[in-house]
């Protein structure tokens, strides 16, 4: 219980927080630090969330569980995911650096 319901009521806080600072024009200091304290964390989450789940389906597919091709399968389409998202697959490249697709900004 307690190992769903901390995490549950971090990111409640965190999410109230953000939304009270875009609104509220005393906190607009704190939404800084809020998001980035929220990008420190979910890039935390992000490798170890990665982490457990190459870790959990390499395990089904080394035992050769029943539904163990679905494991290969959830493998391979983290792995595209990731290079894709890694490599900024369809992102145009920054103007000052036309050689290197990757150089783009994410929000365009």
């Amino acid at each position: 219980m307690l190992k769903r319901t901390v995490p549950i009521l971090i990111a409640s806080i965190v999410g109230f927080l953000l939304i009270f600072a875009k609104f509220s024009p005393p906190l607009r200091e704190w939404e800084d630090s809020v998001v980035l304290w929220f990008d420190i964390l979910a890039s935390f989450a992000f490798i170890l969330g990665g982490g457990n789940l190459i870790l959990n389906h390499l395990r089904k597919i080394s035992d050769r569980v029943p539904g163990w091709g679905y494991s290969a399968i959830t493998i391979l389409a983290f792995g595209g995911t990731l290079l894709v998202g890694v490599l900024k697959v369809g992102v145009p490249a920054n103007e000052k650096f036309l050689g290197y697709s990757w150089s783009g900004d994410y929000m365009t």
